[in-house]
């Protein structure tokens, strides 16, 4: 009997050491996109509850996150989650034996995948995948917002309203062209690969559907385009995606915050005292006054908000000459600086109060915009940087790159361009010219001039690169039949860029992928990096 007991005993323990093991390790069911990195586990993948998984594929691929995933043509697998020494590790069977075994962490912001193999280089992102509120986001990162909101509504007319045409695999591409819109969608119709175009003037008036192949078979051979437009209300799809797309771009512009205005109060605090002063939240960002600057406490200072553990000041020096500044918490003292406000706008990446700008002149820092106006750095003409706050009407408060240093300061508002790439000082590279002669490629560099121009606020464009075979060789598997493809490298000084930081100021090659019919004007697809 007390044998029983024991076995029970023991059976009871492991039981329980089992159910704490298994409360240690995380819920992983669900779906899951790429987000950056390498797709170690492709472009997305779904965990179900029974152990069973599959991996999901894009048509999309070129945007990050991944926004729309459908079934991928391969097999299903086997997984588990455990840990091992510590580690927590993500093991998928394969259906015919094989296993792979990554390590993972999870994270707020998502699950980072790496080999488990020390040897094996390379990791990547996921998040979890959500695709009724993707359908709803509208991306405002970049000022194709309209564009983006007329992929994804044709996105869903294609997959939900025009299921009697037998499209798979839709891929859609829409993009400004003249005074409207050109939408290109390519798409399995009848187990036949078509692809056809869209051309929509700014008034809405018209819509001509061609072949991009004009050998390709329309999907009724018999009664050819008639009977395509016939089966798809093509003028009303783009005129109701114009309508709906243009209104999400409206309301969210509508939406869209000034920026902040900075008022302080004045305060005298307990006197007898002096405190570090940064030209930044953060020690990094150095001090002025030959790296000596201090505030004493004998005398008034103007306190502004405060931002993770650092407090935002302004104090007088001489008659002359006045500074801002920042006071950190763990110099001032516990609590010190409690019950201040948090100032409205973000350094974050991800801030939704700050802008990105970039100078349309060099310009001399200064931290006293109220007097002196004394230089603590220079930022170069063309310099992208966040737009955190205005003062006193004429100043704005940025930060940017200076030499590689992270420096922040007050410029004036008025040489603070919000609403341009900056192309004044584009240098084009032509590293020979077989391919394409020399003005074919100035005017597909011109293409990419204007689009940084129009659309991309913050940035500053300073070379635009063709290489011979790396221009044509890597746009080799974009290429379809009919069609020229050509890539272009550039590098951006735009700190909105995710790896601007990593990158050292500069992002170097930042592809632009343009296409052609033979001997016709370029068009601008997609850009990012691979």
């Amino acid at each position: 009997m007390r044998k029983i007991l024991g076995w029970i005993c023991m059976l009871f323990c492991l039981a329980a050491a089992s159910i704490a093991a298994a409360e240690n390790v995380p819920d992983l069911t669900g779906a899951w996109r790429f987000i950056g990195g390498g797709e170690l586990l492709g472009y997305g993948f779904e965990l179900r509850e029974n152990g069973t998984g599959r991996y999901l594929e894009s048509d999309d691929w070129a945007v990050f996150p991944q926004r729309h995933l459908r079934d991928a043509d391969s097999a299903p697998f086997q997984w588990r989650v455990f840990r091992q020494e510590d580690v927590l590790c993500l093991e998928l069977t394969l259906a015919d034996g094989q296993a792979a075994l990554y390590q993972i962490v999870l994270e707020e912001g998502g699950l980072s995948v790496r080999h488990a193999d020390p040897e094996a280089e390379g990791g990547g992102g996921y998040e979890r995948y959500d695709e009724g509120a993707l359908r709803a986001w509208l991306e405002m990162a970049e000022q194709t917002a309209l564009t983006s909101a007329l992929r994804d509504y044709l996105d869903d007319v294609i997959e939900t309203s025009l299921p009697g045409l037998g499209l798979r695999s839709p891929e859609i591409w829409v993009y400004p062209s003249g005074n409207g819109y050109a939408l290109r969608i390519s798409a399995v119709v009848n187990d036949i690969v078509w692809t056809v175009e869209a051309e929509m003037d700014a008034g809405g008036t018209r819509v001509t559907w061609n072949p991009l192949n004009p050998s390709s078979a329309a999907p009724d051979a018999e009664g050819g385009q008639a009977a395509w437009d016939a089966e798809v209300p093509l003028y009303g799809v783009l005129q109701s995606a114009v309508a709906s797309a243009e209104q999400a771009v409206a309301e969210a512009n509508a939406e869209e915050r000034s920026v902040t205005e900075l008022h302080g109060t004045v305060e005298r605090w307990r006197p007898g005292r002096t405190y570090p002063v940064y030209q930044g939240p953060g020690k990094s960002y150095g001090r002025s006054g030959g790296g000596k600057a201090k505030v004493s406490t004998n005398d008034s200072l103007t306190v502004y908000g405060l931002w993770k553990g650092w407090l935002l000041i302004s104090y007088d020096i001489s008659p002359g000459h006045s500074r801002f500044g920042w006071l950190q918490e763990a110099d001032v003292g516990p609590d010190a600086f409690a019950g201040y406000e948090t100032l409205p706008f973000s350094l974050d990446s991800d801030g939704m109060d700050s802008f990105l700008g970039v100078l349309t002149q060099v310009y001399e820092l200064t931290d006293d915009p109220d007097k002196s106006k004394a230089s603590s750095g220079r930022l170069a003409a063309g310099s992208s940087v966040h737009c955190l706050a205005t003062y006193a009407d004429q100043w704005m408060l940025v930060e940017g790159f200076s030499k590689g240093k992270l420096v922040m300061g007050f410029v004036p508002a008025e040489i603070v361009d919000r609403e341009h790439g900056y192309t004044d000082s584009v240098q084009y590279v032509i590293d020979q010219a077989k391919t394409y002669t020399e003005q074919e490629i100035r005017a597909a560099m011109d293409l990419v001039r204007d689009e940084i121009h129009a659309s991309w606020a913050g940035a500053n464009l300073l070379r635009l690169k063709y290489l011979e075979k790396e221009s044509n060789e890597e746009a080799a598997w974009y290429t379809e039949e009919g069609m020229q493809c050509m890539i272009l490298f550039a590098d951006l000084n735009d700190i909105g860029l995710y790896d601007y930081e990593i990158s050292g100021e500069v992002a170097d090659n930042y592809e632009f992928m343009l296409r052609r019919v033979p001997d016709g004007d370029w068009e601008l697809c997609n850009w990012g990096y691979r």
